[in-house]
C-alpha cells in the first residue's frame, strides 16, 4: 500500500502542476479550452515519467545499469 500510495501522490502532484498553466484563451480560468489545456499538460507530466521507468526497468533487466543507479532513477521518476 505505501508504493502505490507514493504513487498516487506523485501522480497527483503532477496533474495539479498542470494547472499552473496560464490562460492562453478568452474563457474564463479553469473551464472549458482552459481546462483542456491544463489536464493535458498534467497527463503529460506523468505520461514522460512512465516512459523514463520503462527505459529504467529495460536498462537494469538488460544489465546496463545497476541496481543503484536504477533505484536512484526510479526516486527521481516519483519525485519530478
Amino acid at each position: 500500500i505505501g508504493y502505490g500510495a507514493l504513487f498516487t501522490v506523485a501522480l497527483t502532484g503532477k496533474l495539479a502542476v498542470g494547472f499552473l498553466v496560464p490562460n492562453f484563451n478568452n474563457t474564463e480560468k479553469y473551464r472549458g479550452l482552459h481546462l483542456r489545456d491544463c489536464l493535458v499538460t498534467g497527463c503529460s507530466m506523468a505520461a514522460e515519467g512512465e516512459f523514463a521507468f520503462v527505459i529504467a526497468v529495460f536498462s537494469k533487466d538488460q544489465g546496463l545499469i545497476s541496481a543503484d543507479l536504477y533505484a536512484s532513477i526510479v526516486l527521481a521518476v516519483l519525485v519530478s
